[in-house]
């Protein structure tokens, strides 16, 4: 099965999809830099950004329960 690699925050609803996982920890890195920038996060704080790991198969379903389809 395809695996996808998922950027999410615990706190914040966002999310961003990625087949490679080099490219989702560049991105989750980007936007917590970013987030410093415009004051949403302390340089020194977690930023709560991470990477999860999926199954294209289970990505489906993980979005049907969310979007309740």
């Amino acid at each position: 099965m395809t695996k996808m690699y998922v950027v999410r925050h615990e706190k914040f609803a966002t999310g961003a999809f990625f087949l490679d996982r080099d490219e989702a920890e560049a991105m989750a890195r980007t936007l917590a830099e970013q987030w410093v920038g415009v004051g949403i996060l302390d340089r020194d704080s977690d930023s709560g950004l991470y990477v999860t790991e999926l199954e294209l198969g289970h990505v489906y379903a993980d979005l049907e329960d969310k979007l309740d389809l």
